[in-house]
């Protein structure tokens, strides 16, 4: 049986054009390994904040749960715990749930390389097929998380098919193996360098600083929809102080014109940047999530992936926990206008449905 929660999010600084936007939504992480993350579980930030949907870290990732081909308790020992945890979590508060739970390519290969060597795609579906069974409603899934910064030449790629025909058969065949285990899910993958149509990125990159990806993406966008295998594309919108509003919104329209949704994933504007600057980094805050909220293509934004300052050294957090009580950045009090409300002419309804397990 399907629930459908209706939800309102106004924000008052913006005149909204489109009303696409499902979600908006925070990362956090039930059972991060000890030392990366401090963290207290479950965090009621979510539920006091204008979040409705919600991604887990690491800790529910492939390769902190498969320790072998037919074992599942990961190199921390935290096994199933985390993700069933983040699923009944996500399913008792009616939180859509984004599970970044397929290939990872800062860690698939070094992880499993070596130990599964010519077992990849017998380890690999044993994989999805056994999560399928811990969170068969999860509303979306990105089962290729930065494929452009991956290996496609590495022992995973090519026992899933390598570049083949389409120049992407690897990714292809691992979305059709999500796509068959997770009928119900809206499909994705994620991937950072893309989000300008110009050179104006923060990337420093060994092609030259700010150097977007962003033809290169689109040529696999293209492939992996004509192939049935993403319903949306995630941009993980890091930093992005020097992008303009006008380039990014080019870049989403040119993604949405594949004719697939966009969401942005790990959104952290001025994430990177020093000393930190809280008045700029609010504004661009303001002006890119303007942007995506008057995109017809943008159907989520969830950011930033640490927004507790101990969560991490970096500098995308929004709310310093380091104190007592808690402050609040500028950015979380000026999210804190949104607010639920009963007419749509001020609003965004953000329609939300499960799909049942």
């Amino acid at each position: 049986m399907k629930k459908l929660l209706v939800l309102f999010l106004t924000l008052a600084s913006a005149s909204l054009s489109h009303a696409n936007l499902k979600f908006f939504g925070g990362v956090t992480d039930p059972g991060i390994y000890p030392g990366q993350y401090p963290f207290s579980w479950p965090d009621t930030l979510f539920t006091q904040e204008p979040y409705n949907q919600a991604t887990c870290q690491d800790s529910t990732s492939e390769y902190q749960i498969q320790s072998d081909v037919n074992a599942f308790d990961g190199p921390t020992n935290l096994g199933w715990g985390p993700l069933d945890e983040f699923y009944s979590w996500t399913r008792s508060h009616n939180f859509i749930m984004t599970w970044y739970g397929g290939y990872g390519a800062s860690v698939t290969d070094k992880w499993g390389d070596g130990r599964f060597s010519g077992k990849w795609v017998q380890a690999f579906t044993n994989w999805v097929s056994s999560a399928a069974r811990h969170c068969p409603g999860v509303e979306y899934i990105n089962f290729a998380n930065e494929p452009m910064h991956g290996r496609p030449n590495g022992a995973f790629a090519q026992a899933f098919g390598g570049a083949g025909d389409t120049g992407y058969d690897w990714i292809i065949n691992v979305g059709k193996l999500f796509r068959k285990y997770f009928p119900h899910s809206q499909l994705g993958i994620n991937d950072f360098q893309i989000e300008s149509v110009a050179n104006d990125l923060p990337y420093d990159t060994k092609n030259g600083t700010g150097k977007t990806m962003l033809p290169q993406f689109l040529e696999m966008v293209k492939a992996l929809k004509a192939a049935g295998v993403i319903d949306w594309v995630g941009l993980e919108s890091y930093s992005l102080e020097t992008v303009s509003s006008a380039n990014f919104t080019a870049a989403l329209n040119q993604i949405g014109a594949c004719g697939v949704n966009v969401i942005l994933t790990e959104f952290s504007p001025d994430a990177y940047v020093y000393p930190r600057n809280e008045s700029k980094r609010l504004a661009d805050w303001q002006r890119l999530v303007t942007a995506a909220q008057q995109n017809k293509y943008v159907i989520g934004i969830t950011g930033p992936w640490t927004f507790r300052k101990t969560d991490s050294v970096d500098q995308a957090w929004i709310v310093d926990d380091s104190v007592t009580p808690a402050q609040d950045s500028l950015t979380m009090t000026w999210l804190k206008s949104y607010r639920f409300a009963d007419t749509p002419t001020s609003a965004i309804p953000v329609q939300r449905s499960r799909a049942s397990p």
